[in-house]
């Protein structure tokens, strides 16, 4: 039985299990995963605990504080932007959107890209010493 055919018409369940093709298996990440030492020094640089990057609060302070994360989580890590997201209790766009937010603004304010950047060589030290 090909994929996308209708069960019943015309071809024995037997068959249709006999050709399916087995389920992938669970593979790791192929990435590698530091995110709970990536979220646990953005929260610290801005004065929070992890778990509250992953809450639904809207405050100016934790939204940047979550973005910066978002934006470490991708830049250090390689992480997909849809993984990301899940890590961080947010979809894909959202993450996407904070990504490009840092960028625009690590782009053209010099104090915050040094800020950004001592955090991104702090986590990076950090993970040299894991």
């Amino acid at each position: 039985m090909r994929y996308g055919a209708v069960p019943g018409r015309g071809d024995s369940s037997n068959k249709r299990l006999e050709t399916m093709k087995p389920l992938e298996p669970w593979r790791l990440p192929s990435y590698p995963n530091h995110t709970d030492l990536i979220l646990a020094e953005v929260a610290a640089a801005f004065g929070f605990v992890p778990q509250q990057l992953r809450e639904r609060s809207r405050t100016a302070r934790i939204a940047w504080a979550r973005q910066v994360a978002m934006y470490l989580l991708v830049d250090i890590d390689g992480c997909p932007t849809n993984e990301a997201a899940r890590l961080i209790g947010r979809d894909h766009g959202a993450v996407s959107h904070a990504c490009r937010r840092v960028k625009d603004l690590i782009s053209v304010h010099d104090l915050l890209a040094m800020e950004i950047g001592e955090l991104r060589e702090r986590i990076a030290r950090k993970i040299q010493h894991a």
